[in-house]
């Protein structure tokens, strides 16, 4: 039986001051502040619907959990505009912003880096669009081993 994987629930980082990661995230890309602990060593943000984001000081967690470094992870932003609004707002803040990039494709992004170096991108990409190219290579793929058998 196959594993239904529905999204991505959380996300940790690594960061070297929480005071000041957690500033960053909650004023800069305002993301509510949801759970931490009592010794302050993490602090869970809201991202959307249905992920969370961790900020971990460095150290082994429950469960041997060893945050470490993190180059890259996206938002997903709904469209262009969206898009837009994103980089105008991150620019207000006097963040240094890369993009909107316009990548090969139907794609696009901007880029911009967190206290810790963490690159975060916001991306228009829209996965219900890949599921005709996926179900087209799935079904040449099965039309290839029938052939080969």
């Amino acid at each position: 039986m196959a594993i239904t994987i529905r999204g991505v629930s959380e996300l940790t980082l690594q960061v070297t001051d929480m005071r000041r990661s957690v500033k960053w995230y909650t004023e800069n890309l305002e993301l509510p502040i949801i759970g931490d602990d009592d010794a302050q060593e993490f602090v869970w943000l809201k991202a959307g619907d249905q992920t969370r984001i961790g900020l971990w000081l460095p150290g082994e967690r429950e469960y041997g959990d060893k945050p470490g470094a993190h180059v890259h992870f996206a938002f997903r932003v709904e469209t262009n505009e969206e898009l837009e609004q994103a980089a105008k707002t991150l620019r207000s803040k006097g963040l240094d912003v890369e993009g909107p990039v316009h990548h090969p494709g139907k794609d696009r992004s901007c880029y911009v880096k967190d206290p810790d170096d963490h690159l975060i991108e916001f991306f228009t990409y829209t996965p219900e669009e890949d599921i005709p190219d996926l179900a087209a290579q799935l079904e040449l793929k099965q039309e290839a081993m029938q052939v080969g058998e």
